[in-house]
């Protein structure tokens, strides 16, 4: 799916070369450890691969069988606003058993960067468009 077409709180499924359409929150992956590794070069020119985690709660609830439902998962994600540090995120996951996960930036990955050695992943958008660290990007560099 075109970013264009992505908005904020949207699911995304995200297969292996892809690159990743939005700022993602990871809720599952196709890893039964809940891995994830992505290429970053055209963001910051590093080629090694950078690995992310789904948050233990996500993976628990999403289970290791293929037959997961998107739809049933009941949790609320708090955010900050974007960030002109890529490696900057302060917020947090609330369940429906009030269990609370702090994000980290090991269980995002942004737009721009490619899968790459896992099948597939899955995650809620968290910042897209105009909202993105992407803005920020000559203010890094």
């Amino acid at each position: 799916m075109p970013w264009e077409h992505i908005i904020v709180g949207d699911y995304v499924h995200v297969s292996i070369d892809e690159t990743i359409p939005a700022d993602l929150l990871l809720i599952r992956s196709s890893d039964p450890q809940g891995s994830v590794f992505v290429e970053t070069s055209n963001l910051d020119g590093e080629s090694n691969l950078k690995q992310r985690t789904v948050m233990q709660k996500c993976r628990s609830l999403c289970g290791e069988t293929g037959d997961f439902d998107p739809t049933l998962l009941n949790l609320k994600v708090y955010c900050n606003n974007p960030d002109k540090r890529l490696n900057f995120i302060q917020g947090n996951v609330e369940y429906a058993n009030e269990d609370v996960d702090r994000i980290t930036t090991d269980n995002i990955i942004i737009r721009g960067c490619k899968l790459r050695n896992t099948t597939f992943i899955e995650g809620i958008v968290l910042y897209t468009g105009k909202n993105l660290v992407e803005k920020f990007r000559e203010k890094i560099i």
